[in-house]
């Protein structure tokens, strides 16, 4: 078990298991395993779905997130709310986005622009 310490003050906040290879290799075992035996690859409206709740229940434990990531981090509270609002927000442009596929990749859902993985340019 590991320490969580709030580094202004050196007060432990919790504990918590520190993984290794072993367990990333597990995590990334089962990602694939869901990737290739469930529809979760090829249906973008479930991945979306997941990606808004995730936003969704991120941004109800708003105050409790920041908070504990200003903890953790030393940081202002005014910087880890913003930094957790950000998040949601990018979570839901990724849910928005993964509606939006081109030749079986997903783009941005700004109109007229199509993402490539090397570049961005206008359509």
């Amino acid at each position: 078990m590991e320490e969580s310490l709030n580094p202004s003050t050196g007060e432990v906040l919790g504990t918590y298991d520190s993984g290794g290879v072993e367990q990333a290799q597990a995590a990334v075992a089962a990602a694939r395993n869901v990737f290739d035996n469930t529809d979760w690859s090829l249906t973008p409206e479930v991945r979306s779905r997941a990606l808004m709740e995730m936003a969704e229940r991120l941004e109800a434990r708003k105050h409790e997130v920041a908070l504990m990531r200003a903890h953790e981090n030393g940081k202002r509270f005014v910087e880890t709310t913003w930094e957790v609002g950000a998040a949601a927000t990018m979570l839901r442009h990724s849910a928005a986005s993964a509606l939006v596929h081109t030749n079986g990749r997903a783009t941005s859902n700004t109109p007229g622009m199509l993402i490539d993985p090397s570049r961005s340019r206008r359509l």
